[in-house]
């Protein structure tokens, strides 16, 4: 077979692509969104341990426990983005910036994409996305 530049989004119309990079940025920014909120009920729940630890060993227990939850739950994050939205939000931008003029191109997000780390990143790559999707006529 001969390779192809063609995917399912370079077919779409402009109205069609920019719909459907909205509907991924929305939902990058919905996933971010739902996983700061477990963060932070995580790491008060944590923090309330932390208080009322009365020992130092104590202390390194929870501090070593929210440590390793942490962690996971960074892998976890970062799973679920590659499997649910890494590839579609790739390949909308990849289109989106061959149809929008070169000064729209910027190398700098293209790293979120692949590899957003953390929630942070994750935002980026929806509000990128967003940003092209809505600069498309």
């Amino acid at each position: 077979l001969a390779p192809t530049d063609e995917t399912r989004y370079s077919v779409m119309s402009n109205g069609e692509l920019r719909d459907s990079a909205l509907k991924i940025a929305g939902e990058v920014r919905a996933y971010a969104q739902e996983s700061n909120i477990q963060e932070r009920q995580l790491s008060d729940s944590y923090m309330t341990q932390m208080r009322n630890a009365t020992t130092e060993e104590d202390r390194n227990r929870v501090w070593h426990e929210m440590t390793a939850r942490i962690i996971q739950d960074s892998f976890e994050m970062n799973a679920t983005y590659d499997k649910k939205y890494k590839i579609s939000a790739s390949l909308l931008r990849d289109e989106l910036i061959r149809r929008l003029p070169e000064s729209y191109s910027d190398k700098k997000h293209a790293l979120y994409y692949e590899h957003p780390t953390n929630m942070l990143g994750m935002v980026e790559v929806a509000d990128d996305l967003e940003k092209l999707a809505r600069s498309l006529r």
